[in-house]
């Protein structure tokens, strides 16, 4: 079942879970290590 979704950027072990922002952006946590492609929305990327 983790191969539906990727694994985490960062630690490249967890796995990136969708979740809705507090204002309603989608975007993706890692269920280890707590990452979010949030961070990437904030470099700009």
């Amino acid at each position: 079942m983790a191969d539906e979704y990727p694994k985490c950027i960062k630690c490249g072990t967890g796995i990136l879970m969708p979740i809705k922002d507090y204002d309603g952006v989608l975007l993706y946590r890692c269920t280890l290590c707590g990452w979010s492609t949030r961070e990437l929305l904030l470099n700009g990327k």
